[in-house]
């Protein structure tokens, strides 16, 4: 199974509360989590950066989402190798639980 190269965690913040995490899905079916942190801009980062790292090996993942998990579960899965099961979060799961977020002025 492949090895996260990276594994960025945000320790100032409990188990129990929840940030963003990136799916990574492979060909055989299986997939896992990487990237945690409550910082929306930091996981974009991750992301950009963990497809451009994947783009030219032998072996790629099949598809990349931003999911919502707790600290804890996110540390959890780290020791799930090839996991599959059908319980972990993913993006359609996510979308219905991570609340709105309001724009600033600034930035619209």
């Amino acid at each position: 199974m492949n090895e996260p190269f990276e594994q960025v965690y945000d320790y100032s913040m409990d188990a129990w509360e929840s940030g963003l995490a990136i799916r990574r899905d492979w060909p055989d079916g299986s997939h896992e989590l990487v990237g945690f942190n409550t910082d929306l801009a930091k996981v974009e980062r991750f992301l950009r950066r963990d497809r451009a790292y994947w783009r030219h090996g032998p072996e790629k993942p099949v598809s990349w989402e931003m999911v919502w998990v707790s600290r804890r579960d996110f540390s959890l899965h780290a020791s799930r190798s090839g996991c599959r099961a059908p319980d972990c979060p993913s993006l359609s799961e996510s979308l219905q639980r991570v609340p709105r977020m309001r724009r600033h002025r600034a930035e619209r």
